[in-house]
């Protein structure tokens, strides 16, 4: 008696349907599901569409912007540091932060290899709740896909805090802090290996990102 074997339509069936029970989180599955049965579709290529998407993204714009979920997530595994701005078009100061990630971009994707992107938080909801983001703009480095480096707003950019910064502060500023965060490359006489101690206990992904007790107020909806 012949013994019948699984066809690809049901290796595809099964998948899904492990898809549909992999994430509590209903418009994260649906993406997902969506991506899963286009790339299913496409023909073979000798790249993952993933990593197509990720490489495109780059080629385009000093700046890209990660249209998902899945491309933020592409994005900070597929890179070994990487920056990502989470922005809403409607704050001023979003703008003003994506001036500065450009010109960072430029000096350092051929120096460093450090690579730069941005999303709109409104096309992420899952990586914002992941990440806890509440406060614009929220500017996090990764390395080896593990959160290195986080500022949000203006906040220790510039003398006096937050409320004391205005509107702008200097771009050499913001590199420092990627500097010392491991995202860009520095002088290595300025690094300091005790704050790089520090920063070892505070590490995470996003898929293993825990909830954080903040107390800040949310800055936008």
């Amino acid at each position: 008696m012949s013994q019948s074997h699984p066809t690809n339509d049901d290796d595809t069936d099964a998948l899904l349907d492990a898809l549909e029970n992999e994430d509590p989180n209903p418009t994260y599955t649906s993406q997902r599901i969506a991506q899963l049965k286009a790339e299913l579709s496409s023909p073979n290529t000798t790249q993952s569409p993933s990593t197509n998407v990720v490489t495109t993204l780059l080629n385009n714009s000093p700046l890209p912007t990660l249209p998902t979920d899945q491309a933020v997530l592409d994005f900070t595994t597929q890179l070994t540091h990487c920056v990502v701005h989470f922005f809403h078009p409607d704050f001023s100061r979003c703008g003003t932060m994506d001036k500065h990630l450009t010109l960072l971009s430029t000096a350092h994707s051929a120096s460093s290899g450090a690579r730069f992107a941005r999303a709109d938080v409104r096309s992420v909801p899952f990586i914002v709740e992941k990440l806890k983001i509440r406060v614009l703009p929220c500017v996090i480095g990764f390395v080896d896909g593990e959160v290195r480096e986080k500022v949000v707003g203006f906040e220790g950019l510039g003398p006096g805090g937050l409320d004391a910064l205005g509107d702008d502060f200097e771009t050499g500023v913001l590199e420092e802090r990627l500097v010392q965060g491991g995202e860009v490359e520095g002088d290595e006489s300025d690094e300091d290996e005790d704050r790089e101690d520090a920063r070892h206990d505070k590490k995470k992904t996003i898929r293993s990102a825990k909830r954080r007790g903040d107390d800040e107020d949310s800055d936008w909806d």
